[in-house]
């Protein structure tokens, strides 16, 4: 099936006065957001999308090689995009910390319909953007998510006669969502779409806000049809559940595995029995291990892993055999009574599991 790549190659050439905005853009400048832009935008205030691929791709300055082979056709793709090559990204911000964990960049893409799209950027693969998705099992709120409502209280007051599309991937769409929640109804009034990409929920309080409320109706949540990540926490808003290429639940997290159609994703009717099987068993283990337990649990597995230098979740998911070595390395790191917690905590995820097979085994 066709993805957001073919999107581009056969829908590319449509201006967005041709062809309005739609949830597939969405997914393209949310993976934008992901790429390495720091130095190309760190002495410029925008810079046309156009422009930033071609320095990504031909220049040596800012060329980088590693790039995956699926975001050097996403860049080449672009450059050529009358849609988008002349959509100008501005107001760049990225912030990282270790203590407390903060992994936040966000981006806003100018149009030429007098558009202000805002970006924000889900979990990369650094140990702290992985420990800041995990404070949202133990804490009610994370610190992106003020940042996120900061910046985009300022990019509305910045550009005060656009009209706003706020947009995220992961974690990235949880903060589009709790950054539209925390504003005035008034500028809410100017929000087309709040985009979340298979991004988690929220503690039940947040949903209850009177903002939320408001704007709800124009939050779009899409997840594929077996999704882990976008069905955590709490929703009140509807999922709207797309087909995926691939039968690997973590790859059906990245939206290039999304199936298109002409202007929309694909939907199924309901999700998989894996993808049921783990919200179970999650949402379960998370209602039965107190919340200071789960808090002590995570912050002394993240600084076991700082101790053993384990700054990417790469040195976990790399070859087996160097990986089992790392986190070897990091369980031997924490003191007696956490390892005891860890191997507790762990037990009790596994017999929720058990618990659960009958949802993917039901003859058992």
């Amino acid at each position: 099936m066709a993805n957001y790549l073919d999107y581009l190659r056969f829908r590319g050439d449509l201006s967005i006065k041709q062809d309005p905005l739609n949830p597939i853009d969405s997914a393209i400048l949310s993976a934008l957001v992901y790429l390495p832009l720091d130095d190309i935008m760190k002495y410029r205030q925008s810079v046309p999308i156009g422009e930033v691929a071609r320095l990504l791709l031909d220049n040596p300055l800012y060329c980088v090689d590693d790039l995956p082979e699926i975001e050097k056709t996403l860049l080449e793709l672009l450059r050529r995009s009358p849609r988008f090559s002349s959509a100008r990204i501005t107001n760049w911000e990225t912030k990282f910390n270790y203590n407390p964990a903060i992994q936040f960049a966000a981006m806003t893409v100018l149009f030429e319909n007098k558009t202000a799209y805002i970006v924000f950027r889900g979990t990369d693969t650094t140990m702290v953007g992985w420990n800041e998705d995990m404070v949202m099992s133990y804490a009610p709120t994370i610190n992106g998510q003020f940042l996120a409502t900061l910046y985009l209280k300022q990019m509305s007051a910045k550009y005060p006669k656009r009209k706003l599309f706020v947009a995220g991937h992961s974690k990235g769409g949880n903060l589009a969502i709790f950054a539209a929640t925390h504003l005035s109804m008034k500028i809410q009034e100017r929000i087309s779409y709040v985009y979340n990409l298979d991004g988690p929920g929220f503690e039940k309080n947040l949903l209850q806000n009177k903002r939320y409320k408001n704007i709800q109706h124009k939050i779009l949540t899409f997840i594929p049809q077996g999704s882990i990540f976008g069905r955590m926490l709490d929703h009140n808003e509807p999922h709207i559940i797309v087909k995926s290429s691939t039968r690997n639940l973590l790859a059906q997290h990245v939206p290039d595995t999304w199936d298109i159609g002409r202007t929309n994703f694909i939907e199924m009717p309901e999700v998989t029995n894996g993808s049921i099987f783990i919200d179970k068993t999650l949402r379960r283990w998370v209602e039965e291990v107190p919340r200071s337990r789960r808090k002590l649990l995570w912050k002394a597995i993240f600084e076991a892993f700082e101790k053993a230098d384990i700054t990417d979740l790469s040195q976990l998911t790399d070859g087996k055999i160097q990986s089992a070595i790392s986190f070897t390395k990091a369980f031997r790191g924490l003191d007696p009574k956490t390892k005891k917690l860890a191997i507790k905590v762990a037990v009790h995820l596994f017999h929720n599991a058990r618990q659960n097979l009958d949802i993917i085994f039901p003859f058992l």
